[in-house]
């Protein structure tokens, strides 16, 4: 399962992909520059679907998403991307951002998932990738 992401209106530019990938048997997403509603939206689906094909092939949803190139984006587009849960019980996700302020967010908005999914924000590809092999 692979799904490029949605173009910016004013260029070519990928603002996510989505892959399910069998070596980690995890979803890997990548994710940069600014979203509108709607592209988040679209995004929020597909993001569902991944964790579900995950869970259906390997018991278990884990989730790597490199956010590195994230802008700052919309309190619509955030409520959207942070507060939406769609990770359960079981669950792990890795997020890697592009600096220790965004970390700080990002843990924070991670407070809205249930204590039972393991959930963690890294400025590191390579700790994300070590911390989400655990699980």
């Amino acid at each position: 399962m692979s799904s490029p992401g949605g173009h910016a209106g004013q260029g070519p530019e990928v603002l996510y992909t989505i892959k399910l990938d069998a070596a980690t048997r995890s979803v890997h997403i990548t994710m940069q520059g600014f979203w509108t509603v709607e592209e988040a939206m679209t995004f929020h689906a597909l993001h569902i679907d991944a964790l579900r094909h995950c869970r259906e092939k390997f018991g278990v949803a884990k989730a790597l998403i490199e956010a590195a190139g994230m802008t700052i984006q919309s309190r619509e587009v955030m409520e959207i991307l942070a507060t939406r849960t769609v990770y359960s019980p079981g669950d792990a996700v890795a997020v890697v951002v592009a600096n220790t302020l965004a970390k700080i967010a990002t843990r924070r908005n991670m407070e809205v998932y249930p204590a039972s999914v393991h959930s963690n924000a890294f400025t590191s590809l390579a700790e994300a990738e070590t911390w989400l092999g655990k699980f």
